[in-house]
């Protein structure tokens, strides 16, 4: 049984659920096949990131997974290669600094570059949304707390890529499904609200736990214009919501709500928008590559009034220059304004409509869950390839004797 962790180890994480064994070896075969593994075991308690320990011979081969697989791309996924145990990250956020207002080009290897004048590394990350592009924010782990102190000194309000980015420290706040249990939350408040004016508004309230306005950032002096406050129990929360629906602030009626946990409401308003676009929205299959938003657009404008279309986009690295680019899948979205509209341009494309001498397949926008039901999708695995050796000597043995 191998070690949980050696001097020869490094932790993988990022890559896609469903991600087996095979399929990193492989990886890591296509990007250097001279990096030797001696093995790679997949941790499944995580819940919150995928896991894996990755155990080499040598430094040598530590080295260069280091140097030449950290953040490259699986599925479109960019890796993380570190060398300390996950257990320790819920202790080092001293270390750390979270960046906002990062340009939407820039990509993890970049940001690390960057941040290396400042001391050691011990992991850096830029957040994407799910077409690969930057959201505007990330985060960098310094292996001493004087070099998280150096870049938050220094690098505060430089400019990278005509961005001038903001540096704060990094706090770990993940809300879990019980934390919203006995929890208000409150939008329409002013600006200037703090915490302490927050909780002023249920003066009379003795249950109350906490009460905090919602910021960009710590030190910023203005709040988003809305807050949490939470109680002791449920009894308290409900008396607290009914004193404060319909009361003014300002010429602002509170709008006051039970709070929901972030992937549930995420969950929420996603479906809120397949319901209302479901009659509108129509998915495009087979598009030439050079397609993007405003061709569709304009190819589809034929038909009625567009509100909205996408070109679904995935990164790719050029293996040779290392540089990543945004590529088309092969299909998009197209949202109409009428029902009527995207039911002429389904009638027309099923009457044969080409477009540069393609057939693009159009059909109704479904649920990813609903279509793999109804289509019996499965998510692909991948085979390795059968070992042909002993096939071969049986088949001549056969033919041999016959």
């Amino acid at each position: 049984m191998l070690p949980t962790h050696n001097r020869f180890t490094l932790y993988l994480s990022g890559f896609p659920k469903g991600t087996n064994e095979l399929k990193l070896r492989k990886h890591f075969n296509e990007i250097d096949s001279s990096i030797r593994i001696l093995d790679i075991e997949i941790i499944k308690e995580q819940k919150i990131y995928t896991l894996a320990l990755v155990y080499f011979i040598s430094r040598e081969d530590v080295m260069k997974a280091m140097r030449k697989v950290n953040y490259t791309l699986i599925n479109g996924c960019e890796l993380q290669l570190t060398q300390y145990h996950p257990a320790e990250i819920r202790n080092r956020t001293r270390e750390s600094i979270f960046i906002t207002n990062l340009p939407q080009n820039i990509r993890s290897k970049e940001l690390h570059a960057l941040a290396s004048e400042f001391g050691e590394i011990m992991s850096c990350k830029v957040n994407y949304n799910s077409a690969g592009i930057c959201k505007g924010s990330g985060q960098v782990e310094f292996k001493s707390k004087e070099s998280a102190e150096k870049a938050l000194m220094k690098w505060n309000g430089e400019i990278i890529y005509g961005n001038k980015i903001s540096i704060s420290p990094f706090a770990v706040c993940r809300l879990k499904q019980t934390d919203t249990q006995g929890t208000l939350f409150i939008k329409g408040i002013p600006k200037y609200y703090t915490n302490e004016d927050l909780k002023k508004l249920l003066d009379n309230n003795t249950n109350i736990k906490t009460a905090t306005v919602a910021k960009n950032n710590k030190d910023d002096k203005d709040n988003k214009g809305f807050g949490y406050i939470a109680f002791n129990d449920n009894e308290s929360m409900m008396e607290a919501k009914k004193e404060l629906e319909g009361k003014v602030i300002e010429g602002n009626e509170l709008c006051v709500e039970k709070a929901v946990p972030k992937e549930e409401l995420k969950e929420l308003r996603r479906e809120r928008r397949y319901q209302k676009h479901k009659d509108c929205n129509l998915y495009i299959g087979n598009l030439p590559e050079h397609y993007n938003d405003e061709i569709l657009k304009k190819t589809f404008e034929t038909f009625g009034k567009v509100a909205s279309t996408r070109v679904m986009l995935e990164p790719k690295q050029d293996w040779s220059t290392g540089k990543v680019e945004l590529k088309s899948k092969g299909y998009g979205f197209v949202c109409f304004d009428k029902p009527e509209e995207a039911q002429k341009a389904l009638r027309a494309f099923d009457e044969g409509y080409t477009v540069e001498g393609s057939n693009l397949i159009v059909s109704m926008a479904e649920k990813r869950e609903e279509r793999k039901i109804k289509h019996n999708i499965r998510t692909p695995t991948y085979m390795p390839p059968m070992p042909y050796g002993p096939m071969v000597f049986y088949i001549v043995t056969i033919a041999t004797y016959l």
